[in-house]
């Protein structure tokens, strides 16, 4: 007969009490989600990546009343009610562990996508994209002259109603640089790769507000470079 092994993960000293407590909360127009409206919330996605790409967020929602048999309403507190979650309005959403939350994505809402399956609960599907989604897809022909990239990155961002930028301050001006037929995200990334910066855009953590990086890469410098450990048991659920 096999020897039966037991394995069992122990948080190690150190990790905080809540780490297994995850918790998010939803910002629509500057209004609170409240709890009774969360509880409609199945699940929340949100992807962030470098370059030139839009951060995504995702929100599932129960959207089927049982006991009424019809949809629900899930409507604003403002005055006159209005639909919470529609196209444009714009979304705030916060993860982390009990009362130490970080703002993760805002934008507006892009997408609604309702689903009846055979069986299991009617769902709404709530999509939208970050402030990167504003650089795509206008192709411009501009000229810079004699500034430097990262004063480039702040000249875009002002155009494009960043009212923050995160920058480094390195490198030496360029005497014309031609943005000819390309979107403004596309542009930046080229020039942030031409001197091995990364270009991206990130919700401000004190503010809430929405902010463009154009910043020096850690990967330029190996004593920066961000090591990751995961430990089954510690850092590692499964």
């Amino acid at each position: 007969m096999p020897a039966i092994v037991q394995r069992t993960s122990t948080p190690q000293p150190g990790i905080p009490a809540d780490f297994y407590a995850p918790r998010f909360e939803i910002e629509v127009d500057s209004e609170t989600v409240g709890p009774e409206i969360l509880g409609n919330v199945l699940e929340v996605k949100v992807e962030m990546e470098l370059g030139p790409r839009p951060s995504h967020f995702q929100l599932i929602l129960d959207n089927w009343d049982d006991r009424a048999a019809d949809f629900k309403n899930i409507e604003s507190a403002g005055k006159p009610a209005q639909p919470l979650f529609d196209f444009g309005h714009r979304v705030l959403i916060r993860m982390g562990y009990a009362d130490r939350l970080l703002p993760m994505v805002q934008g507006p809402i892009t997408a609604l996508a309702p689903e009846f399956p055979q069986s299991g609960p009617r769902t709404l599907t709530v999509s939208g994209l970050d402030g990167m989604f504003d650089l795509i897809g206008q192709a411009r022909t501009e000229v810079y002259e004699n500034k430097a990239d990262w004063e480039i990155a702040e000249e875009v961002a002002l155009r494009n109603g960043f009212l923050r930028t995160r920058v480094t301050r390195e490198g030496q001006k360029n005497d014309e640089v031609v943005q000819q037929g390309q979107d403004d995200a596309s542009f930046l990334q080229t020039r942030a790769q031409r001197i091995g910066f990364d270009f991206y855009v990130r919700t401000d953590p004190a503010t809430g507000g929405e902010v463009l990086a154009f910043v020096k890469s850690e990967d330029c410098d190996s004593s920066k470079a961000p090591l990751y450990v995961f430990e089954w048991g510690k850092s590692l659920l499964r």
